[in-house]
């Protein structure tokens, strides 16, 4: 036979061919050309039969990577394609499913083998945020706004303490020991409005302005009457009671002069059913006297300091003046039976002004009118915003038998001096004590007084003698209330 000769291949050889071709056709990688036959393919492995032979690398970029596989051994197959393609379920891509561990597949920087750092996520995927970062161990690092990670008591929303600094990291430190307003309270003193001065523990409530203003967590709650419980009158502090004084304003409270005969708290004087026989405010009154408190007769010359068998109880006289107007006589330095009543007082925060009402008896009236007998009732203030007498009447004159006030009163002196009273006395007077021929009383009037916000006042209630010690005079008190509105001075009106 002529021509080239052909290849002789066994069918044996042929088939042994075609199935290591296959084989290493599974593989990723390139194969190169090689000899022999078995090996190990690219992407498993399994034995393989015969000698050396070429294997196929993992790196599907590679073109011409080999390695040599043993065909008389167990074949080991290469890296192949794992490495470059992601995990079932591996949605970022980065090597991890949420089955295999990953707390995030939405986010490739955060799987089981990152490293955490501080960031305020959990990026290594153990169920904790930034450890290692948090140095006082107080559940915040410096990258969880911790503003200062060498104290475990400084954090967000950590209690401020009052030390200086900002526990609670709002950048502000110690706010609740500040008084931002004031008002002489902090919030860890209880004001619960540090904006606000007339806000706070030591203000008033005042009915109908929606706001709680004394910090008890109540709005516009009604103030409880001070005297609707049993009064003692040997207590002077239940005479501020009396008057309406209970909301912790009363800082200290004093008989300063006069006996126990000369003071007293009623329920009603006389048998008037007006006021002030009966009380402007709640059950109870403050009677004090220059004579006795009960409604034995004042015009018969018998003054309380005969019960301790004295002429006159002489004191000085509290506020000596020339008497007003026509009457023009100077006072005495002294004067006789004088009772007194003092009162230290913290004003609310919120007041600006107080009020009180009174009435003002003598036995004096109108016989002794501009002589010098003439009785006397003072209110004596000490503020920051007016010094000295505050109950005064129209013309400006101190409450005496003088006033011009006296309305109520029994005509025995017409025609001179002229009769100034305007209503019968026989109701208001009746079963008081000064329900005789020569008697009188001023209607009730009502003192208002400017102080300032927070300040403690003394308060002082004082009725004497003038020139003797008979014909004795009395005051009622009652009614005292503290205002919101200021007061350009003190004012005394019917």
């Amino acid at each position: 036979m002529q021509g080239a000769p052909r290849s002789l291949v066994t069918p044996l050889a042929l088939v042994a061919l075609l199935v290591a071709s296959a084989c290493g056709d599974d593989g990723a990688g390139t194969t190169t050309e090689g000899t022999g036959s078995g090996g190990s393919g690219g992407t498993s492995s399994g034995p393989g039969e015969g000698g050396d032979g070429p294997t196929t690398t993992g790196d599907p970029s590679s073109t011409a990577s080999t390695a040599s596989g043993d065909g008389g051994n167990q074949g080991q197959g290469g890296s192949g394609g794992s490495t470059g393609a992601s995990p079932e379920g591996d949605d970022d891509g980065d090597g991890f499913s949420e089955a295999e561990g990953d707390c995030n597949d939405n986010n490739p920087n955060v799987h089981p083998d990152a490293v955490e750092v501080c960031n305020l996520a959990d990026d290594n995927c153990v169920g904790g945020i930034d450890e290692g970062f948090d140095v006082d161990g107080d559940g915040f690092s410096t990258c969880g706004l911790d503003c200062d990670d060498t104290r475990a008591e400084a954090y967000p929303g950590a209690d401020e303490l009052e030390n200086g600094l900002d526990d609670d990291c709002d950048d502000v430190a110690d706010e609740p020991f500040t008084d931002d307003d004031g008002d002489g309270f902090t919030e860890a003193q209880g004001d619960c409005d540090d904006l606000q001065p007339e806000i706070n523990p030591n203000a008033l409530e005042f009915v109908g302005n929606n706001a709680d203003d004394d910090c008890d967590g109540s709005v516009d709650e009604a103030l409880v009457p001070c005297d609707d419980v049993a009064l003692d009158t040997n207590n002077p502090l239940d005479y501020a009671r009396a008057m309406g004084l209970c909301n912790g304003e009363v800082v200290s409270a004093q008989f300063v002069t006069g006996p126990a005969i000369a003071r007293n708290i009623l329920t009603s004087y006389g048998t008037h059913v007006e006021q002030m026989n009966q009380p402007a405010e709640g059950s109870r009154m403050v009677h004090l006297s220059s004579g006795t408190t009960d409604a034995t007769t004042k015009d018969s010359g018998t003054p309380f300091d005969g019960a301790v068998g004295n002429p006159c109880a002489a004191s000085p006289h509290p506020a000596p003046s020339g008497d007003p107007g026509e009457c023009g006589a100077a006072d005495p330095p002294q004067v006789c039976d004088m009772t007194e009543l003092r009162f230290e007082i913290r004003v609310p925060s919120n007041a600006n002004s107080f009020t009180y009402q009174f009435q003002f008896f003598s036995a004096e009236y109108m016989s002794w009118r501009c002589s010098q007998y003439d009785d006397t009732f003072l209110a004596m203030l000490t503020s920051q915003a007016f010094n000295g007498n505050i109950s005064f009447d129209q013309n400006g004159n101190v409450m005496s038998v003088n006033t011009g006030f006296f309305d109520v009163c029994y005509d025995d002196l017409s025609p001179s001096p002229p009769n100034l009273c305007t209503e019968n006395p026989d109701a208001t007077l009746a079963s008081t004590g000064y329900s005789n021929a020569s008697a009188g009383a001023t209607n009730p009037l009502t003192t208002t007084s400017p102080v300032v916000p927070g300040e403690i006042i003394t308060l002082r209630f004082i009725v004497f003698d003038e020139g003797d010690d008979i014909l004795d005079s009395s005051v009622l008190l009652d009614n005292f209330r503290w205002s919101l509105d200021p007061a350009d001075g003190p004012s005394t009106k019917e």
